[in-house]
């Protein structure tokens, strides 16, 4: 047993990357399972990830339609209304389907595996100084806190007495790509070159 749990351990950062492929795969599986006619487990997906993600559909990509990506004004002149179908809106075959998780989710630990797998591949250590992740992961902490603010007062404008006729900042699936894909990579280059390192150790 103590054998067991010694070679867990000295693979520990390959279970956390091999984990971090499965859960950015499985979203993605989703749409592709829509497409293929596959829809109770295509749902199920997307039921189960409702828990991990909002999946609003203006944040989140689109496989197998016209366009990888549309905007709130786009979906809703293709029928789409937040009131009646909201975040659980998936899709159909004209427009594609909907990913189970949003762009920067996508992003962020799509990058973050990609990162994990080539620290855990290199015969060297990875080292970045902790200034260069700090420039990775700044862009998406500051789109995502305007953004969230912008929204904040807006929808709140009646409870704070406010007078805000729309968002100021509204993010896009192009940000939200970029800011994720640096904030997965910043947070991998800290993350996985230690655990490398760790696991190298005694047990």
């Amino acid at each position: 047993m103590k054998t067991i749990f010694k070679k867990l351990y000295r693979n520990l950062h390959w279970i956390i990357v091999i984990f971090l492929f499965l859960y950015t795969l499985i979203p993605i599986l989703s749409p592709v399972l829509f497409h293929f006619g596959y829809y109770r487990s295509a749902w199920w997906i997307q039921t189960i990830y409702r828990f991990l993600c909002h999946q609003r559909p203006e944040r989140s990509l689109f496989l197998f339609g016209e366009k990888i990506s549309y905007s709130l004004n786009e979906l809703e002149k293709l029928g789409y209304n937040t009131k009646v179908t909201g975040y659980p809106f998936v899709g159909n075959e004209y427009i594609g389907y909907k990913i189970a998780f949003c762009t920067r989710d996508t992003f962020i630990y799509g990058l973050m595996t990609i990162t994990g797998f080539i620290t855990n591949l290199s015969k060297k250590k990875i080292s970045v100084k902790y200034w260069v992740v700090i420039l990775l992961v700044l862009p998406m902490i500051l789109d995502g806190t305007i953004q969230f603010i912008s929204e904040f007062l807006y929808l709140g404008q009646d409870t704070f007495n406010l007078t805000v006729q729309h968002p100021f900042y509204l993010s896009n699936n192009l940000n939200r790509a970029i800011t994720g894909g640096l904030f997965g990579t910043g947070i991998g280059l800290v993350i996985f070159p230690e655990l490398k390192t760790a696991t190298r150790e005694d047990y």
